[in-house]
């Protein structure tokens, strides 16, 4: 567990210090503000105000990831397993297995990192005066849940508020299935890029994702590609619907171990047989 430990910080402190991430944090307050820019306006001019966590959670309760938000993860995340210079001398110290599996947990710190850091920009975009602490959903949040417009108050990327969602459930509460269903959702995008980046020896991973991403939008209303609702990395919380009972939850949960695992399985077996001095 110390080695595993110790790995995974090697690895973040390296990731932490890429360009790539200020490409990333960048972008992602660019997405922040095509969400939500035009929000405080329409507050202010009718004098209401937004529960804290009600920006954050409106953006990410989509059935999938909108292609702004996608393409900023894939920046931050899409070249895994995160090789570097030296990784050769790396492994002469330790197991292919262990430093692949700290890559994983290196990409699921990130995730974590990044919702969180999406969720500091909105409230920094907010302001306290246009927010509410209280752990109850504002009158406004509930008026757009109803309706399921959220750019008829200026939300942007696709925020749509949904009854499903909020229905006998507080703010923290929601808040706490969308961080838990969104982290799943991206650490199975990573694990995607991970797993075609070996395969192909090359970043493509993340290219052919956003390919796969397009026909599921595409094929969404088509019936020759109904398949893709089954067979749709991304997207597991469309599973849900939003509605999670214990059945729900537990086919989720099911659903995400088993994609994890395979592709776990295949990356490793893979990096086993790769000649990481070329």
């Amino acid at each position: 567990m110390g080695e595993l430990l110790s790995l995974t910080r090697n690895s973040l402190r390296r990731q932490l210090g890429r360009p790539r991430v200020v490409v990333a944090v960048l972008l992602t307050v660019c997405c922040s503000l095509l969400a939500f820019f035009e929000v405080p306006a329409y507050l202010a001019a009718h004098d209401a105000r937004l529960q804290a966590l009600e920006p954050f959670i409106f953006l990410f309760a989509g059935v999938r990831p909108e292609l702004p938000v996608l393409s900023v993860f894939l920046v931050l995340a899409g070249d895994a397993p995160f090789f570097h210079t030296g990784l050769d001398s790396t492994l002469s110290r330790t197991t292919r297995r262990k430093w692949l599996l700290a890559q994983l947990t290196a990409v699921l710190v990130l995730t974590l990192l990044w919702l969180i850091f999406f969720l500091l920009c909105s409230l920094c975009l907010f302001g306290r005066d246009l927010l509410s602490l209280d752990n109850r959903w504002s009158a406004l949040g509930r008026v757009l849940a109803q309706t399921g417009r959220g750019e008829a108050a200026g939300f942007g990327l696709g925020a749509k508020p949904s009854m499903d969602l909020i229905q006998g459930r507080t703010p923290i509460g929601a808040f706490g299935v969308i961080l838990l269903l969104n982290g799943m959702q991206y650490v199975c995008i990573a694990m995607w890029c991970m797993t075609l980046n070996l395969w192909t020896k090359r970043s493509y991973g993340s290219v052919l994702l956003v390919v796969f991403w397009l026909l599921r939008r595409v094929g969404a209303s088509g019936d020759g590609w109904q398949v893709l609702n089954w067979l749709n990395p991304i997207g597991l919380t469309a599973l849900g619907a939003w509605d999670v009972q214990p059945q729900t939850a537990l086919r989720i949960g099911g659903i995400f171990v088993l994609e994890v695992a395979a592709l776990w399985f295949f990356s490793l077996r893979r990096f086993r047989r790769m000649d990481v001095t070329k």
